[in-house]
């Protein structure tokens, strides 16, 4: 690596530093390559934290509202996801007569390319959709209960 590639490095590595920061490397004349990483790493770990802490107070909420029968609904939603990336392909592979969307079926496939016609792409949104209205009718109650919440206070 020559001198001004390492230059142009300190360079990117000043500027995803704080001003106040970046401005004591270049007054000290210190090379900041071996503290860029450090303090890139505590800068994004405190913006991680400012990001998260509110989301994961919002989840634990949401999780605490759940009923027994809202954690059945998602535990059946999640049955029917999983079985999006299982049933369609195997109906790919083993479909016979007029069902059948390629002859001979093509192995290996993703199961994009084996949703993409046909009765797997039929099953798969079917499925899906099956799956999102479990989901729904949990969020759509706990939407109503913020609603009522708001308006009681």
């Amino acid at each position: 690596m020559t001198k001004e590639h390492r230059t142009r490095i300190s360079q990117i590595g000043l500027s995803l530093l704080p001003s106040d920061v970046a401005a004591s490397y270049i007054q000290s004349g210190e090379n900041p390559n071996k503290n860029v990483f450090r303090s890139l790493i505590r800068n994004v770990t405190a913006w991680y934290e400012k990001l998260i802490t509110p989301i994961e107070a919002e989840a634990s909420e949401f999780r605490n509202s759940l009923t027994s029968n809202d954690v059945l609904l998602l535990k059946r939603a999640r049955f029917l996801f999983h079985l999006c990336s299982v049933l369609p392909p195997l109906a790919y592979y083993f479909a016979r007569g007029t069902l059948a969307v390629d002859r001979p079926p093509k192995f290996p496939a993703t199961i994009s390319f084996t949703i993409r016609k046909g009765m797997p792409k039929i099953i798969q949104t079917v499925l899906w959709t099956a799956g999102w209205v479990f989901m729904y009718r949990v969020i759509h109650r706990r939407t109503k209960l913020i609603a009522q919440e708001k308006k009681s206070s």
